[in-house]
Formats: C-alpha cells, structure tokens, sequence
C-alpha cells in the first residue's frame, strides 16, 4: 500500500513539474467512524483545465478491555482528477480503496473495499485549504467522512 503511494506521488509530482500549474500538499484530518488521518497532492493547473489528485490515510488503535485486546487498522487510498472552477477554487472527484483490518484474540479479518470522494481545494496566495466529504466502507459498514486539509501550494 505504501508503496503504491509512493509510485503516484512522484508520477503525480514529475507530471506537476512538466507544466507551468501549481501542486498543492494537504495534511489531512478526516472525521467519521475512524478518524484517519493523512496526505494529500493535487496538480492545480487553472480556470476549466484538469490535473490529477492522490490522497492516503491511515488510522491504527489498539485497545485493552477487560483483559481482552483487540486492534484495527484502516488506510485509504484515492486517485482522481482536479478541475479549476476558478483560479482559486478546484473540485476534485476521486475513487479509491478503504482497506479495514480488525484483530480481536485469535480471531482476524481484512476486507478491501471501494469508496469515492470529492474534495474541494481552495489557493489563497500559498496556502492551500481543502474540504470534502467521502465514505469508508470496512467489512460492513459504510461510514460517511468528512475530510479536512491544510498544506501549502508550490
């Protein structure tokens, strides 16, 4: 998974430098079930052109109750386009994957599931801010989030 992260950031970054656009880095917080929270790049090219977009988050507890422990882990992965509404303001549709693992004593289970989300990234001189909202479904559940960036634009 974190490999795979990787791989997009710098596809996505060497696509970023090939133009005259502008990239935004968002440090991610997003608020649901599991508060995950994460890293997001976006290629923001201007007013009615398209760029690309890739987030991941992660979220990891381990809990101890009544002598029993139990963990989970959820981490997400998104793709997706980046579209100037206005020179400031960009959408950004994305569709991804939300891996859930769950360890309780002897018993574990994984699922992988799809989700999707759309974000609203906003420039202001060098800062970059970002709202959006988008699902994490794990094993049977289908979480609605609620996602919350600030970083910096270059």
């Amino acid at each position: 998974m974190k490999k795979m992260i990787l791989a997009a950031s710098l596809l996505l970054c060497g696509a970023a430098g090939a133009s005259d656009s502008d990239s935004a880095i968002t440090f991610n917080a997003n608020l649901g079930d599991f508060e995950t929270y994460g890293v997001g790049f976006y290629q923001l090219n201007g007013r009615d052109k398209l760029g690309f977009a890739v987030q991941g988050d992660y979220y990891s507890d381990t809990v101890s109750a009544f002598g029993n422990r139990y963990g989970e882990m959820v981490s997400r992965v998104h793709l997706g386009l980046t579209y100037g509404v206005t020179d400031k303001l960009y959408i950004a549709p994305m569709v991804g994957a939300t891996y859930g693992k769950f360890d309780y004593l002897v018993a574990d289970s994984s699922d992988t599931k799809v989700t999707v989300s759309v974000a609203g990234v906003y420039q202001l001189d060098r800062v970059a801010l970002k709202l959006g909202v988008g699902t994490a479904k794990t094993f049977v559940h289908d979480d609605p989030v609620v996602e919350l960036g600030f970083g910096f634009t270059f």
